[in-house]
């Protein structure tokens, strides 16, 4: 089932779409210095197969997480050994994780750490 969402009445206008697109592309400003040599470069590799798509992803997914710890194993292994450190978590997942010398404050955003416990009929999915 499609909607036209332009048949509905409220108290904002829609830009055409082609405008909206120009608006963006000028936003992103032009080409980045060294962007045509990157993308010539990762053609002749991948022609070439010196490397696969799949193997650039990886390395870039390995740069991205550089120096980068992923503490929150780490944090339930804990809970589940220790039932102290588990109410502590649930109740304080900030001051929990400082414990261990963790640190959940994010200087670019107001980020709040938040812990639930998994029960027999609700399982919960982390999503950063």
């Amino acid at each position: 089932h499609i909607h036209d969402h332009h048949s509905h009445h409220h108290d904002h206008s829609h830009d055409p779409r082609p405008i909206v697109e120009e608006r963006a592309a000028k936003l992103e400003g032009g080409p980045r210095p060294g962007k045509e040599l990157y993308s010539a470069l990762l053609k002749v590799l991948l022609e070439k197969d010196i490397v696969s798509q799949e193997e650039i992803r990886e390395m870039s997914e390995r740069l991205v997480m550089a120096g980068k710890t992923l503490n929150g194993a780490s944090l339930v292994a804990r809970a589940w050994n220790d039932p102290g450190f588990e109410e502590r978590l649930l109740s304080d997942a900030a001051a929990a994780a400082a414990e261990m010398g963790i640190v959940t404050s994010n200087p670019n955003a107001p980020t709040v750490l938040t812990v639930v416990k998994n029960t027999k009929n609700v399982h919960n999915l982390v999503v950063c």
